[in-house]
């Protein structure tokens, strides 16, 4: 089955069960059900035909880089033409073993945003061949963006899709009077992540490059299967529950975007006074929008 071949029925509602499981690709049917006013029978049914269809290409884990005791670098990478882009993509970046995204960007100027899952002391050893790439004609310039505190994870609010209308439930003009009339400055809390890489098992590497495929299975049983021999339902679990609380960042689920451009990402970067960013970051936090995002605060304000 295709894309083309699926129901009409089952067609329109992929809008609706991608948005669903964006942010929660491992949700229960139940829940899922819940949110999209049926049974879960009809729910799995759903999920089975756009997974057969290649609509739903599979879920991965997203890890934490530091539980690990790496560092994440984040670099804009500024290029002058299609062709280059074309070679950085398919070389540079899916060669390189540190970089963990990649996403084209057009604004001031047109690039990539390069992010890097790094060993301590490996930054140097990246800059070098950025440098390269820059002396020898393949890059414009390099910008590293400063490390960031106190990321917010803005969570999808599936129930605030209007799938009749095909936009989201949201008032700018309420959300903006919000933030004008609130008053929280104080520092966001957060706390360090703790680096776990002496406390993993070798079950647990296996087990990481098992979940960071794209296509990473919903159901337990058929995970322990790949393995040989398969685990034992009692050690994947207790495995899997001491990452999710120690490396895993949270899971995303792979789609087709061609066919189902539901998301525009777009990255702001401003500066403020670091009284505005624990504003924003506190408001954000309390009034999030419903079709999710992150609020980075950068060491520098």
């Amino acid at each position: 089955m295709t894309s083309a071949t699926l129901s009409r029925d089952i067609y329109e509602k992929a809008h609706q069960l991608i948005i669903a499981l964006s942010d929660a690709p491992l949700k229960p049917f139940s829940q899922l059900a819940e949110e999209l006013g049926v049974t879960p029978p009809t729910a799995q049914k759903w999920y089975t035909e756009l997974e057969s269809a290649g609509v739903i290409k599979g879920v991965r884990a997203v890890l934490n880089p530091h539980s690990l005791g790496k560092i994440k670098l984040n670099y804009l990478i500024e290029v002058s033409n299609a062709e280059n882009m074309s070679l950085l993509e398919n070389g540079f970046c899916w060669n390189h073993p540190y970089v963990i995204y990649r996403s084209r960007f057009f604004g001031h100027f047109n690039g990539l945003l390069l992010q890097f899952s790094a060993p301590l002391g490996s930054q140097l050893l990246i800059e070098k061949s950025l440098i390269r790439l820059l002396n020898e004609g393949f890059i414009v310039s390099f910008h590293q963006m400063s490390d960031f505190s106190h990321p917010l994870r803005m969570a999808i609010d599936p129930t605030r899709w209007d799938s009749e209308a095909r936009h989201w439930d949201f008032d700018w003009s309420a959300w903006s009077d919000g933030f004008l009339s609130s008053a929280i400055f104080s520092e966001p809390p957060y706390t360090a992540q703790e680096n776990v890489i002496d406390k993993l098992l070798p079950i647990d590497f296996k087990l990481l490059r098992q979940i960071t495929e794209s296509n990473m299975p919903r159901k337990q049983n058929l995970l322990a299967e790949r393995f040989d021999p398969p685990l034992k339902p009692y050690t994947l679990t207790r495995r899997l529950q001491f990452l999710n609380e120690n490396v895993i960042s949270h899971y995303t689920l792979n789609f087709d975007r061609t066919n189902y451009r539901i998301f525009d990402h777009y990255w702001i970067s401003g500066k403020s006074s670091q009284e505005f960013a624990y504003h924003l970051w506190h408001y954000c936090n309390e009034k999030p929008f419903p079709w999710g995002g992150r609020v980075l605060i950068q060491e520098n304000g």
